[in-house]
């Protein structure tokens, strides 16, 4: 019986902000990424909600004040791995409800090498 291989899960540096850098339009959130991410965990302490892309003009993920796990790797398609890219980059801009006055945002990002 042969052992499944093992994968070592490592986290880049965090790409974070203060309420600063929710303004009227998309700012990128940190640098790029540069390994391809299986999961993410968004920390939120802002006092609004906000924007999260990939695209820097399309709002894609409403962020509420807490943590949200985004777990992509289960879902996966015959033996590939479903993952953001190398080199995606997030971008923030302020929710619906108008722009953070405190509180900071932060993404850690999870791969495997």
């Amino acid at each position: 019986m042969s052992k499944p291989s093992q994968i070592k899960a490592a986290l880049e540096s965090a790409k974070s902000s203060d309420h600063t850098g929710a303004g009227a339009a998309y700012a990128a959130l940190g640098n790029a990424l540069s390994h391809s991410a299986v999961g993410l965990i968004v920390s939120s302490t802002f006092d609004e909600s906000v924007w999260l892309s990939t695209d820097g003009t399309n709002d894609m993920i409403l962020v509420p004040t807490g943590v949200m796990t985004l777990s992509i790797a289960s879902n996966k398609q015959g033996i590939s791995l479903l993952s953001f890219p190398v080199g995606t980059q997030f971008y923030l801009k302020q929710g619906p409800d108008g722009a953070p006055t405190t509180g900071d945002i932060a993404i850690s990002v999870l791969y495997g090498e």
